[in-house]
């Protein structure tokens, strides 16, 4: 929940005030207590809330409370105690605000209301925090006293966990890049016999999957050489594939879902697929100087009927561009790169309002106009934050990720350096907001998420640190060397965040031994809380350049063997938000007997409780395993 977007009207009284007058700040001459009866409900249920407001020592003048609730969650204030009650909208807070009278020690505030729950919604602990705030005078001055509120802060809502079932239809799923999902994926180490892998195509261990797959509706969809497959998302079974295009090295640039299609870009080709049943729509050739040389290396962003991606030349003369082409197949606008013979390689755009923002090889980030590509604003990163120069490596060569929350679009360089740029809703950067960190040489995409910025380091040779970094400063949090180089962009599952504050990061590692990492983080934590790591068999292993994505509680991804990994969790009673946590308790095992004997699906996962099964939960719940 963001705090930082809502100000009280106390808050604007204050400000007003202060235009014409000088302030300090007290100590917490003034204090909250709060009281939740019943602390535990169902779905659906109702409980009250009492806030006690008073003051140790000094008379306000002005008072106001603010509590922040889970989103969804309805206030209907009870008594005001002579207070003015401010609603709670979206994301902001309800609040409370003592305009006229006096606070004192001998006459304080008691604000009552009842909170209703929704009926739909997950099994949990939720909590609820608060500020109150005064305002005194003193001598010549306004004296500002504020702190938190004591007391309850937890409402347990006694329910099943409750997941999504949300589409991943291009790059890190949406057009911010973030790679945020409220879908749940394997919290524990993935079981064999719950997932599948299907091979693709390969020539010596290269030229495999090199893409980040996209899922949409009950299909899986990568580019594998010169072909494009559609899998079926639930068995692995080959549900079509087409022949595109194809040069001397593997095609990168990950594939795009809208409207029923797939767009599917392959060495100055752009193509359109009919999504369901694989019928090549149209397939157009880009307007490049050198057709023979040109790459289309990064991700295809899908917005609004169009698509946007850029181009690549290795080497000579020629414009390098980046390209707008309409679902038809028409181009809309091409812009040649200002940073002379440099393109665009994994350099992914985002959009933001009406533009579309991208960075090169040469350490430029632009904006431009996603409608008709004229030029919003240009900034050259290697000025701005001083890098890129001496012989280091210039290159951007990741995605743009931007955060609404915090205004700002963030990358990575291959000269070592994570670093973020405000930016304006009308495309406009914000240079006086602009910061860097060095982590080392990194084409991963940051994902950003609730303070904290999670990023890869390296390449295909060494060890490599995975990155969790504070936003505000960019400082390091923790960090944690995986068994290889993360080319990946990191993918976060918010699951489990409303019922129990945590998230779980997954990314890949790009070796020979490549490893899908699973860690858990929550913004108290401090060290990095590995929950498991899966390696494929080794026949079946090989360089993984991208990373996971995640559809209902499954993950998918893609080597350079040409396999196709599907990996989920069947056994929903012993990972660590089971009634009885790890062991199974008397309750669980009925309801896995029941499962067994209906054929219903497990809670959480869905799987089917078979014979085998069975025989692993009466083994746990008989030895307390």
């Amino acid at each position: 929940m963001e705090k930082g977007r809502c100000i009280s009207i106390l808050f604007i009284s204050i400000y007003f005030i202060l235009s014409f007058t000088s302030i300090s700040m007290a100590a917490e001459e003034i204090t909250a207590i709060r009281t939740i009866e019943p602390s535990t409900v169902e779905p659906g249920d109702s409980f009250q809330v009492t806030v006690v407001i008073n003051s140790s020592s000094e008379e306000f003048t002005a008072a106001g409370l603010q509590e922040y609730l889970p989103d969804s969650w309805t206030v209907t204030p009870i008594d005001n105690d002579e207070m003015i009650y401010q609603e709670k909208d979206e994301d902001d807070p309800c609040g409370w605000l003592m305009m006229y009278g006096i606070l004192s020690p001998d006459s304080g505030r008691t604000i009552v209301y009842e909170v209703q729950v929704p009926e739909t919604i997950s099994g949990g602990t939720y909590s609820i925090t608060g500020e109150v705030y005064g305002q005194f005078f003193e001598d010549t001055d306004f004296v500002v006293s504020s702190s938190e509120v004591a007391g309850d802060s937890e409402v347990t809502v006694d329910g099943d966990l409750l997941f999504t079932n949300t589409d991943w239809p291009q790059f890190q799923s949406g057009i911010y890049n973030n790679g945020v999902t409220s879908d749940r994926a394997a919290i524990q180490e993935p079981d064999e016999t719950e997932s599948w892998s299907t091979y693709t195509y390969n020539i010596d261990e290269a030229l495999g999957i090199d893409v980040q797959p996209i899922v949409v509706d009950d299909l899986v969809y990568v580019v594998a050489n010169d072909t494009v497959y559609a899998v079926n998302a639930y068995n692995g079974d080959m549900e079509w594939s087409k022949n595109i295009y194809v040069g001397d090295t593997a095609v990168l640039g990950t594939p795009a879902y809208g409207n029923g299609k797939l767009f599917v870009v392959s060495f100055g080709r752009v193509y359109s697929f009919d999504a369901l049943t694989g019928e090549e729509l149209w397939n157009q050739t880009i307007s490049s100087d050198s057709l023979n040389k040109t790459q289309l290396n990064t991700p295809v962003l899908y917005n609004d009927g169009k698509i946007y991606f850029g181009e690549w030349i290795s080497e000579g003369e020629g414009d390098r561009k980046y390209y707008c082409y309409d679902e038809s197949g028409n181009e809309v606008w091409s812009r040649v790169s200002s940073s002379d013979e440099k393109g665009y390689y994994y350099a992914g755009a985002t959009i933001i309002e009406n533009s579309v923002i991208y960075g090169d090889d040469a350490l430029h980030i632009t904006s431009i106009d996603k409608d008709d590509g004229t030029l919003i604003d240009e900034v050259n990163v290697s000025e701005l934050l001083g890098f890129g120069y001496n012989g280091e490596r210039e290159e951007i060569r990741a995605s743009i990720t931007y955060s609404p929350k915090t205004g700002r679009i963030y990358s990575v360089s291959e000269a070592g350096y994570c670093f973020y740029i405000g930016v304006e809703y009308s495309g406009k950067f914000d240079t006086s907001d602009a910061n860097k960190v060095y982590i080392g040489s990194s084409t991963s995409t940051p994902a950003v998420y609730n303070g904290r910025i999670y990023v890869g380091t390296g390449k295909f040779t060494g060890n490599h640190d995975f990155y969790c970094l504070n936003e505000s400063d960019l400082s390091v949090i923790w960090n944690y060397t995986a068994n290889g180089g993360i080319q990946a962009s990191p993918v976060i599952s918010t699951a489990y965040e409303d019922a129990y504050g945590d998230i779980y990061i997954y990314f890949t590692t790009n070796t020979e031994d490549s490893r899908v990492y699973c860690f858990k983080d929550s913004t108290e934590n401090i060290e990095p809380d590995l929950q498991w790591y899966y390696q494929p068999s080794e026949e079946k292993n090989d360089y993984t350049l991208h990373g996971v994505v995640i559809k209902d509680g499954v993950i998918y991804y893609g080597n350079d063997a040409g396999y196709l990994f599907a990996l989920a969790e069947w056994n929903p009673w012993d990972d660590p938000y089971s009634d009885s946590e790890e062991k199974l308790s008397s309750d669980e095992f009925q309801q896995a007997i029941h499962c067994w004997i209906t054929r219903e699906g497990a809670p959480t996962t869905g799987a089917t409780i078979d014979g085998d099964r069975i025989q692993i939960l009466i083994n746990k719940w008989l030895t307390k395993s």
